[in-house]
């Protein structure tokens, strides 16, 4: 029986000194039915030119070079000539396992679900592991899903909730893309479209394996201005809270309305400017309005202490930070 294609897109950005290693492990792989794309998104180095040469040299391989937009502009770029049944997104400066592609294509065609996650590793730039995010394998809806990696409060995270949020290690149906592209402009891509995702599976598996390897770099993205990166990740919990709204789902609303309070509450103590500030009381009235919505549904006792104390006294609140979330 014939593989199914799977394509494979790498955006690529100012990557030269990593680009070979994550391309050489997606070339050696197991599963050999292939489309990799590496989306050139206006490199000013070397990884231009990598890529064409990448592409010149193995049929599997395709080069697109686009000016700079970004890490989703790029990702949408390279959704925009997937051919594959199948789609997955590698980090240009991240590297994968052998047996990665095969492993999740197995999970996912022998579970018959739309979507097939796995666990990483955190390394450093000596591919020392610094840490590895584990999963608990199992067959899940997507009422399992949001229960076992989203739900809890503002200082509790779900083991491998952060692998079950990330665009990379994952296979996933590429119907789920068919009308769906990353939010541009975004720090938390993955955040925001993570909703839109989960709703067009039926079925989602998580396999214990660890396949991905993250680097963890000083240069990269995530390395953005803390204040802009906490009000970023509140307005994505925003978003997952108006989602979870519209769909009548108020306890996973609540724990999304929840995470946005740490992330205010820390900006507003770094706030140095009079724009800071503004978009710190946006945030604030932001919360505010969705508590009164999401409050009268939910009885949990976080969202009757921490979230009303910081729907009414955000200010207080965060100057008390220290002790109110010890």
């Amino acid at each position: 029986m014939a593989q199914d294609l799977v394509s494979i897109v790498v955006p690529v950005y100012n990557v030269e000194r990593y680009l070979p290693t994550c391309v050489d492990s997606l070339l050696t792989q197991t599963y050999t039915n292939l489309e990799i794309i590496l989306v050139d998104d206006g490199s000013t180095d070397r990884s231009s030119g990598l890529c064409d040469c990448y592409a010149k040299n193995n049929e599997r391989v395709r080069a697109i070079h686009k000016p700079n937009g970004g890490l989703s502009s790029a990702r949408n770029a390279g959704l925009d000539v997937a051919g594959g049944v199948y789609i997955a997104f590698v980090d240009s400066d991240d590297y994968v396992d052998s047996h990665y592609i095969e492993t999740l294509h197995s999970a996912i065609t022998d579970s018959d679900a739309d979507l097939a996650l796995c666990a990483f590793n955190l390394v450093d730039e000596s591919h020392q592991r610094l840490d590895t995010i584990s999963l608990d394998p199992g067959v899940m809806s997507t009422e399992d899903f949001w229960g076992r990696y989203f739900v809890g409060g503002s200082s509790s995270v779900p083991k491998g909730a952060s692998a079950a949020v990330v665009a990379w290690n994952k296979l996933y149906k590429s119907s789920i893309f068919s009308t769906l592209r990353y939010a541009e402009g975004r720090l938390y891509e993955d955040e925001y479209i993570l909703c839109d995702v989960i709703s067009r599976c039926n079925r989602i598996v998580a396999i214990s394996d660890v396949l991905y390897f993250y680097l963890q770099r000083s240069g990269s993205i995530m390395g953005t201005d803390q204040g802009v990166r906490l009000i970023e990740q509140a307005e994505s919990n925003f978003y997952k809270c108006r989602y979870f709204i519209g769909n009548d789902q108020y306890e996973w609303a609540s724990s999304a309305l929840l995470r946005t309070i740490g992330a205010i509450a820390v900006a507003q103590r770094a706030a140095k400017t009079g724009k800071d500030d503004e978009i710190v009381r946006d945030a604030q009235a932001t919360y505010r309005m969705l508590y009164r919505i999401v409050a009268p549904h939910v009885s949990s006792r976080e969202m009757r202490t921490r979230g009303y104390l910081f729907a009414r006294f955000p200010r207080a609140f965060s100057l008390s930070l220290p002790t109110l979330l010890s």
